[in-house]
């Protein structure tokens, strides 16, 4: 029988002890919770790692809580009202043994004696089922259970990724794969006439054939027929013929069947024939069936102790006739099946509805007299010869099984009426009949237990298939039960099978043969994780098996199939055992003596299953107990959930472990439920695993010491950028055009460098920049590092670890995470800023956007010149080519543009670059989506610009849209930079990134470039030569500050060559490098670039490259020493290594699943919410909205279908959101004003969830995760490791922080960079007086605002010379406007200053710190004006200084025409612009062009 509730090691007195194990539940269930943390202090010692949970339940709603709770123990306690009912409480000693004369009689349906401890009463019995199917069905119940095995789902999760080591250790018998072999083993559940192999029945056919064709099977009066007449009757006449599939032996794998019966000719596929011949050997009256299965039972015997496997043989009994049972005990006795040590009879009463139509009986209570009154005989009168062979063979028998006809249903269950007055026709409810059965087994073993004979338990087949009243019958009744595969749908029942430690007899082959279900789709694994009592049975080998050892095949799949290890085997083992009907002595010869009082007691060199692992299970199950008395027992409950507290303080942690949470991190300001691991010690690991872990430990930290060599973290930037923005600006030059020219660059390995003129020395080589023989081999030692095994093991556990524990904070938090915060603020995704951080312009707007935008040119710009032929030089309008292509706006549609991705992409790059032509002409994506051709980009920039005004319509979306710089030709820069200017392309919601095809070979194939140097020349020499002279390009020195960054883009899954250890310029071969190659020098000339622009006050630029989408692990490897961030990343979920790494370097990933569906990977096999789940730095983009997206808000669309595809709540949602932003390009200011002011710091306290909507708890966890996930690195490896490695801050490292920003504790930070090498002076002390200065400053600031104002005014009037008579035409007004060319435009004047004064931060009228207004100075040189767009402008009056004669910097940001004007901090509505200017014509088509937004200001105020 189970052993339920029974807590080991629980401090019990003698009395207590005394009692049964049944009893010691109630005995449990009545303990306070005080009671029951002396039995926690008792165990206080850990002996694995262990999960424990603080303020567990405090997730939940308190009143859903204590309503679940109390139904919860209500059920618990039902059943062991029955349970102590069929174990007797152990009464039945003191009464003594029964004589064999005693009356027995029936009542109420039940055989009974007087002096029978009574049974349940049928009417208490119906009122339980209908509790139990209330609490099933309460939705406070349903939902706490569902959570509750969530819970119980990771915690499992968890302990095995920590402790697979620990339980190796413990036991030195399983070193070097496991013991299942050696540890015993109970086939629970095999029906004796199919437990033989299929080949070998057909053997023992045709053998049997050819010895005693003669045999009678058969005798009709004087009639004989043998088995050579039935032979001849179905033309068998070759039996040899016979095959398997062919007999019908193996159900076909079409059909789904609900039992497969081979007996009938309707589901055996061989036809009457097969069933017939299969009647002859199979049944138990025949001649043959004895000299079948008794070898099979031999057999068992004598492999015992070779192979440790026991079985439990199912035989049949109807209970149609009073003689059964003496037919079937004469037969078990007289063939000598009987008598095997290790096999225990089940007696089998089958409920198939087909039988009614072979046998007959009466009533109800006429078939359980037929059943039960012979066996109160037997046990009555053992020694009378008429019952001997019923009584040995009753010594035998374990259990007894019920099996339903569940699909056929029976009426509700009836009251008053006994089994005497249901027909047997009428074929009463299962719930009905179990009963009976279990109250007459209750009885019969209150006789037996008495007279010391063996007693049976009640094992029923439930939960096959059909409805959930079954398992409410098995949960109340049953010791165990089969099968149960239905319970998943019912996490109460699920929950109540596990508190009460009901056995589970599960055959995944036996139901995956019958398709109900398939085999993954089997609870079984479920089951076991959740520490349900789960064990396996072959149920019909004949049918299901292909090996002679049937219980080894269903272990072997098993292991496999779902991944168990040894140690589950051999624990699922021990439940077989628990679970089986052999007696309590042949119990503890296999599991050991006291195998009954749990982990204290447990004999590993008998059960083979680590004691910790019965230690986590009792642990698990007390913890489920006590959490539902702690709630029951609450003196003053809440009704509402318990919400974490709102304190200011938190506690300052830096490398240490918080007290009272040794190696977990808490930010104590936020209240929650944690999960904190609690380590054994390395006592429980012996030294070449302590050595192993310690190692891989600090290989991390040099994989991550290593990328710092190569990359400024986020944490360096946002620091200097902090300090910069609060009193420490960095060196500036007093004109934002002057020429600087002490410096020159030169090309020196591949990379442009600086140096003075003035000094013949070399060039200056900026701090961090390696050598390619540096970089390659730092490369070899990543790659060394993530092929090592021990480092790949350590990194495999943790990720598991990570997900799975967040998985369980979830389970006890999301309700706490989706709670409204700061001032009831809710989780709205929609108002949270996002940013789509790869995406290409090409393909930025939607399919529908391009039809509608080229519809509308082919209706009203016919006459626009697009092209000029090449051969006639002639002009080329839009009509005349839309003519040439036999293009018609009445025939097109977003099909017929054939831009869209479909099923021929997948792994086809080629294929994919052909979507960018719309209709398939290149001509048209010329037209369309270019910048550099006849019409300068015109329509390729109002199709980026009604993008733009989509994201403005939305206020929350921003995107970083790629524009490509091939290196093809070193103008590429100035084309790009005039195109952005003449159209005014710059927009508050977009930074511009610049992409680097990688396709070298083409222009090495038709001789623009010579060398790989070539390339780099063309993409890099221009950026610094405008960055040492702004003057040379204002174009292009505008255009670089609304640009973020650098991509580099292709086809990854070119295959590489070698790695060359060779400078660019000798790279002259016509195949394309390899991809580290490209990696190092993109990432050397963006280093050594930025080096120089940040000391001069300019825009840096992030490199962040598309890498790990398909090809190699090495690019990941090289990305991750060069790459800031990088987008697609998928590939990372192949190696656990590289994907730990990019944990530990919140290396931002921008996921694009939808691009990614059609490409390279399908939807559902995508690794984003893994990644999400496990904690990397990811983000979602849309990569090409063109061909992956329908909706015209193709960001949102991406988020909403993983939303719902991956179940990400609205929490997730802001998160990724948050991240989007922090991982992109845009000013700090900008994220400023996105996130919060304190975005910066890494833990909540940087999380202003009023604009992220984003949880602090969630923002707390993922610190906490983080932090404590290095101090578990550290542990390991003994040290500190990780020191200055961090990509998180340290509470200590923000406390500072937020000091120094409030002026509190200024301390004195870092000099300024010079170029030289030399320190420039601090330009900020901490002398008292400082705060007094910046305030007075910021009077002064606001003073000069005033003059600018003015200034703006003076050269407005000044502009109106160069103006358009034509007044401009305003657009829509939620729509802003840039100015293409041919288009006429300008604002709505009357709202334009309220629009300006809504984007104000919300600090800016108390002047907020900031460095720098715009610059002013001489006149612009000649070169600064371009007379082919904009004409000739005057320059702003010479600079105001301010009251300190302090130069400023320049500012960080214009925007573009006439709209806002910002700085570090801050934005300013600018007056009312000028009339436009007067039309010039570009293109011969071009109409006339509105100055207004392009021509107000020099490209110095942009």
């Amino acid at each position: 029988m189970s052993t339920g509730w029974l807590l080991p090691n629980s401090p019990v007195s003698a009395k207590e002890k005394s009692r049964s194990p049944r009893a010691n539940h109630d005995i449990i269930a009545q303990r306070t919770p005080s009671e029951l943390s002396h039995y926690d202090e008792s165990r206080k010692k850990v002996l694995y790692h262990k999960t424990e949970i603080s303020q567990d339940g405090t997730g939940l709603s308190r009143k859903e809580l204590e309503v679940a709770a109390k139904r919860i123990m209500e059920a618990l306690e039902i059943r062991e009202r029955y349970q102590t009912v069929v174990n007797g409480v152990g009464s039945e000693k003191t009464l003594g043994k029964i004589p064999s004369n005693t009356k027995f009689f029936m009542k109420d349906g039940v055989v009974t004696f007087e002096g029978c401890i009574p049974t349940v009463d049928y009417d208490q019995y119906v009122k339980d089922v209908s509790t139990i199917f209330d609490t099933v069905e309460n939705g406070p119940t349903r939902s706490t259970c569902r959570n509750r095995l969530k819970i119980l789902d990771e915690k499992y999760a968890i302990y095995i990724a920590l402790n697979s080591e620990v339980e190796e250790n413990v036991c030195p018998m399983r070193k070097g794969g496991g013991v299942f072999s050696s540890c015993t083993k109970v086939d629970n559940s095999v029906r004796l006439s199919t437990a033989m192999h299929a080949q070998d029945l057909l053997d023992y056919i045709v053998k049997t054939y050819e010895t005693s064709p003669n045999t009678v099977v058969s005798v009709k009066g004087a009639q004989k027929t043998t088995l050579k007449d039935v032979f001849d009757k179905y033309d068998i006449h070759e039996p040899r013929e016979f095959t398997i599939e062919g007999v019908g032996l193996h159900p076909p794998v079409q059909k789904r069947f609900h039992r497969f019966d081979i007996f009938s000719k309707d589901t055996n596929r061989g036809g009457e024939r097969s069933a017939e011949v299969l009647k002859l050997f199979l049944k138990r009256e025949m001649p043959f069936y004895h000299n079948l299965v008794k070898p099979i039972l031999d057999l068992n015997d004598l492999e015992f102790n070779e192979k440790r496997i026991a079985t439990e043989y199912k035989l049949p009994i109807f209970g149609t006739s009073a003689g059964e049972w003496q037919s079937l005990a004469k037969w078990v006795c007289e063939t000598g099946v009987s008598g095997h040590k290790v096999n225990r009879w089940i007696i089998q009463i089958p409920r198939i509805a087909a039988l009614r139509f072979t046998y007959t009986v009466a009533t109800t209570q006429e078939q359980l007299d037929n059943i039960f009154l012979p066996l109160w005989e037997a046990s009555l009168n053992s020694d009378d010869p008429k019952y001997s062979n019923l009584a040995k063979f009753l010594l035998e028998v374990g259990a007894f099984n019920v099996i339903s006809d569940e699909q056929v249903r029976g009426q509700e269950l009836p009251r008053n009426r006994p089994p005497d007055q249901w027909p047997w026709s009428e074929n009463p409810p299962d719930l009905y009949f179990n009963f009976y059965v279990f109250a007459n087994i209750t009885a019969l073993n209150h006789l037996r237990r008495r007279n010391g004979l063996n007693t049976f338990t009640f094992r029923p087949n439930c939960g096959e298939q059909g409805k959930l009243d079954q398992l409410v019958m098995g949960y109340l009744l049953a010791d165990s039960i089969n099968h149960g595969i239905t319970m998943e749908r019912s996490t109460v029942l699920q929950y109540l099978f596990y508190m009460s430690q009901v056995g589970i007899v599960l055959s995944p082959l036996a139901s995956n043969g019958l398709g109900n279900p398939i085999y993954h789709e089997n609870p079984f694994l479920r089951f076991q994780k959740r520490g349900m009592r789960v064990s396996l049975g072959t149920d019909d080998p004949l049918h299901y098996h292909h090996s002679r050892h049937p219980c080894l095949e269903e272990y072997g799949t098993a292991s496999k199939l779902y991944r168990l290890g040894p140690v589950d085997m051999t624990e699922i083992a021990r439940n077989s055992v628990r679970n089986s009907g052999f007696p309590e002595e042949q119990k503890r010869e296999w599991l050991g003596a006291r195998y009954s009082e749990g982990s204290s007691a447990n004999d590993q060199t008998k059960s083979f299953v680590p004691t910790i692992r019965l230690v986590f299970r009792e642990d698990t199950l007390s913890h489920e107990r006590k959490l539902l008395l702690d709630t029951i027992h609450a003196s003053s409950p809440q009704g509402t959930s318990i919400k974490p507290s709102r304190g200011t303080s938190f506690r300052r942690i830096s490398s240490v472990s918080s007290s009272g949470r040794p190696g977990n991190i808490a930010e104590e300001r936020i209240a929650f439920p944690r999960v904190d691991i609690i380590s054994p010690g390395s006592s429980n690991f012996d030294a070449a695993t302590i050595t192993a872990a310690a190692e891989a430990a600090k290989q991390i930290a040099l994989c991550v010491r290593l990328r710092l060599k190569y990359i400024d973290t986020q944490k360096q930037e946002v620091v200097e950028w902090r300090r910069t923005r609060n009193g420490n600006p960095i060196r500036e030059e007093s004109n934002e055009f002057a020429a600087d020219t002490s410096w020159e660059c030169i090309p020196k390995g591949g990379v442009f460098r600086y140096k003075r003129k003035s000094q013949n020395d070399d060039v200056f080589n900026p701090v961090g920049l390696m050598d390619l023989e540096t970089f390659f081999k730092d490369f070899n030692t990543i790659h060394d590092i993530v092929e090592n095994i021990h480092v790949k093991t350590m990194c495999h556990r943790r990720l598991q670890v990570l997900e799975h524990k967040f998985t369980l904070h979830m389970a006890l938090n999301m309700k706490l995470e989706n709670a409204a915060e700061d001032g009831g603020q809710s989780r709205d995704f929609y108002q949270a800023s996002k940013v789509d951080t790869h995406i290409h312009a090409a393909a930025g707007m939607t399919a529908r956007q391009l039809l509608e935008f080229i519809i509308d040119k082919a209706q009203n710009c016919l006459d626009d010149i697009v092209q000029v032929d090449k051969t006639t030089a002639s002009p080329i309008t839009l009509r005349q080519l839309l003519k040439k292509l036999n293009i018609s706006p009445s025939n097109l549609s977003v099909d017929t543009l054939n831009v869209q991705a479909d099923a021929t992409l997948f792994e086809r790059f080629d294929n994919f670059n052909d979507k960018y032509n719309p209709m398939g002409n290149p001509d048209l994506r010329n037209l369309f989506l270019k910048t550099d051709n006849y019409m300068n980009g015109r329509y390729f920039a109002e199709l980026a610009k009604s993008t733009f005004a989509q994201y403005t319509h939305d206020q929350y979306t921003y995107a970083e849209m790629r524009l490509s710089i091939y290196g093809r030709a070193g103008n590429e820069w100035t084309k790009l930079a005039a195109w952005f200017d003449t159209h005014g392309m710059a927009s508050v919601h977009n930074k511009w990134m610049i992409q680097v095809p990688r396709i070298y070979p083409i222009f090495r194939k038709i001789g623009a470039i010579n060398s790989f140097q070539g390339l780099l020349s063309n993409i890099f020499e221009p950026l610094w030569k405008v960055s040492l002279d702004p003057a040379s390009d204002p174009k292009l020195h505008h255009f670089l500050k609304h640009m973020s960054g650098f991509d580099s883009v292709d086809n990854e899954s070119t295959p590489d060559i070698a790695f060359p250890l060779v400078p660019p310029s000798e790279w002259t071969s016509p195949e394309n490098p390899p991809y580290g190659y490209w990696m190092y020098f993109m990432w050397a000339n963006i280093k050594s670039i930025n080096v120089f622009r940040r000391s001069k006050g300019l825009s840096t630029f992030s490199f962040r490259p598309h890498c790990g989408e398909s090809g190699l692990a090495d690019h990941l490897m090289f990305c991750y020493l060069t790459a800031d961030h990088i987008n697609h990343g998928v590939n990372l979920r192949l190696d656990p290594v590289l994907e730990y790494m990019y944990y530990i370097s919140q290396i931002g990933i921008a996921v694009s699943p939808l691009s990614n569906n059609s490409l390279f990977l399908d939807y559902l096999q995508n690794p984003f919410p893994m990644f999400f789940r496990r904690g990397l730095y990811v983000s979602l983009s849309t990569d090409d909205p063109l061909q992956f997206h329908h909706t015209q808000e193709p960001l949102i669309e991406e988020y909403s279908i993983a939303s719902k595809v991956w179940k990400l709540n609205a929490n997730d949602m802001c998160e990724i959101a948050r991240n989007s932003v922090m991982q992109s390009g845009f000013d700090m200011d900008v994220k400023t004003r996105l996130v919060g002011d304190n975005w910066i710091l890494t833990s909540s306290k940087g999380n202003d969830s009023k604009k992220t909507h984003l949880s602090n708890i969630r923002v707390a966890y993922r610190y906490e995760t983080y932090h404590s996930e290095i101090e578990c690195m550290e542990e390991s490896a003994g040290g500190p490791i990780f020191d200055g490695l961090r990509a998180k801050f340290t509470i200590d490292e923000e406390h500072d922080l937020l000091s120094s920003v409030d002026g509190s504790d200024l301390n004195q930070h870092e000099e300024a960079f010079s170029p030289s090498g030399d320190s420039a002076s601090p330009s900020v002390s901490t002398e008292p007086g400082l705060v007094v200065s910046l305030q007075n400053e910021n009077t002064d600031l606001k003073n000069e605002l005033q003059k600018l104002r003015e200034a703006l005014t003076r050269v407005s009037d000044d502009v109106k010379e160069f103006s358009s008579p034509t007044p401009p035409t305003p657009p829509p007004p939620a729509v802003v406007q840039h100015g293409p060319i041919g288009r006429s435009n300008s604002d709505d004047r009357s709202n334009s200053a309220a629009r300006h004064q809504q984007r104000l931060p919300r600090n800016h009228d108390q002047g907020s710190r900031y460095h720098g207004l715009w610059q002013r100075g001489p006149p612009l040189p000649p070169s600064a004006v371009s007379r082919g767009s904009n004409g000739g402008l005057p320059t702003l009056p010479p600079r105001l200084p301010n009251s300190a004669g302090a130069s400023r910097r320049p500012p960080k940001e214009y925007s573009n025409g006439n709209h806002v004007m910002t700085t570090n901090s801050w934005t300013l509505p600018l007056p009312p612009p000028p009339p436009p200017a007067q039309a010039l014509r570009s293109p011969p088509s071009a109409k006339p062009h509105n100055g207004g937004a392009d021509m107000k200001l020099p490209n110095s105020l942009r």
